[in-house]
């Protein structure tokens, strides 16, 4: 169970419009975890009521899942898990063209991971991701589905030659120009050192079409990829991955942790990827950002950490679609910013205290709903959390 007390500068997150707000959260949740050997399922169920003293702003949040972890015998695990999330905002009367519409999203997922004696290792994933919107955002809906399979088979002990797979699509029935097909098949080499040091580098073939707009063409072309993963020293770890991609022109990703004292830790994150968009003249976007988390130990429970956060998102113009409203818009382009600082308090196994204040700013060029605000929030949390 959380408790929280926050007061909100921007509830309409608006340039115009700013309102203050004091909201109070509760968070209850519970989940329960069932041995079966050398298996396991866990079901539960967590959500959050917002009460603000502007009604406008209150909303139900519920997420309920469930996980199957199996373990084979031979090295071969798999572990299944479904998470729906359903969020259900406070309706103003007469403004309903600003006000965030209600949704569920559903996320399903399989993995496996199969290794034997010999170091050969599989590993593979699907993913199922499906949008629900009320009926004014019905344009929003989508179900994306995601396969990927990889396989490492030693050559010596440093090498192994690796197979890459992946395919991918999504399905819009409310915008079907956005219906597209996605994939991708690469071969290559794993080095490892010692320790923990592992660097894959492959390249093949990549292929992206929006299958039901008659104007676009397939997108077929040579793909890379590298990717390392590295214990640089006790106190840095590195994880990066870079490679080609038909939207992005080059995604990536990758995160640092760094250990300057003991009682200090620096991690960096940052990635570019190319995303779904819900606004209509837009299929996708491209997100590139930044991400620093500063954590500091004092005293023996207590915690300081700071957030920091900066993102550039670019949405390309369409310049060829059928279903487009506006055939030639100039392309949007946005920055979202901000920071956190805060103190974590531990009493006990059970009991946390939090203090926490933040900042969010979003600037774009163009003046539509949510785009253009700066948002601060002070809060006061208490989590309790024990086995029953």
């Amino acid at each position: 169970m959380t408790i929280a007390y926050l007061l909100d500068t921007n509830i309409n997150y608006t340039s115009a419009n700013t309102e203050e707000a004091v909201e109070a959260q509760l968070s209850p949740g519970i989940s329960y975890d069932l041995p079966m050997g050398d298996h396991s399922l866990e079901v539960g169920y967590y959500g959050t009521v917002i009460a603000s003293r502007n009604p406008d702003a209150d909303a139900l949040r519920q997420s309920p899942f469930g996980i199957l972890s199996l373990s084979f015998p031979g090295g071969l695990d798999i572990s299944a898990m479904d998470r729906a999330s359903l969020v259900q905002n406070r309706k103003q009367e007469g403004n309903g063209g600003l006000d965030n519409p209600d949704y569920l999203v559903n996320q399903a997922s399989v993995d496996a991971i199969y290794g034997d004696p010999d170091a050969r290792m599989v590993t593979a994933f699907y993913r199922n991701t499906a949008y629900r919107y009320e009926s004014r955002a019905e344009y929003r809906n989508s179900d994306g589905n995601e396969l990927s399979a990889t396989a490492a088979v030693p050559v010596s002990a440093r090498m192994a030659i690796l197979t890459i797979g992946r395919w991918a699509n999504e399905v819009s029935p409310d915008l079907p120009v956005r219906n597209y097909r996605n994939y991708n098949i690469m071969g290559g080499m794993r080095f490892s050192g010692a320790g923990r040091f592992d660097l894959d580098i492959a390249g093949g073939y990549q292929s992206f079409h929006y299958y039901d707009d008659p104007l676009e063409e397939p997108e077929n072309s040579y793909s890379l990829r590298a990717a390392l993963s590295a214990d640089v020293s006790p106190d840095l770890n590195l994880e990066m991955t870079v490679g080609s991609d038909v939207r992005a022109g080059v995604a990536f990703s990758g995160s640092a942790e760094f250990y300057p004292r003991t009682q200090t830790s620096v991690t960096a994150k940052f990635s570019r990827t190319a995303e779904r968009t819900f606004f209509q003249d837009h299929k996708y976007y491209i997100n590139s950002d930044v991400e620093f988390l500063i954590k500091q130990q004092v005293l023996r429970a207590t915690e300081l950490y700071a957030k920091l956060w900066y993102a550039w998102i670019d949405y390309p113009r369409i310049e060829n679609t059928a279903n487009s409203n506006n055939l030639g818009a100039n392309a949007r382009e946005d920055t979202r910013s901000g920071w956190r600082i805060g103190l974590q308090y531990e009493m006990g196994s059970w009991v946390a205290l939090g203090l926490f204040g933040e900042y969010q700013r979003r600037e774009s060029n163009v003046d539509v709903p949510f785009s253009n605000y700066k948002r601060t929030v002070i809060g006061v949390s208490a989590t309790i959390h024990s086995p029953l």
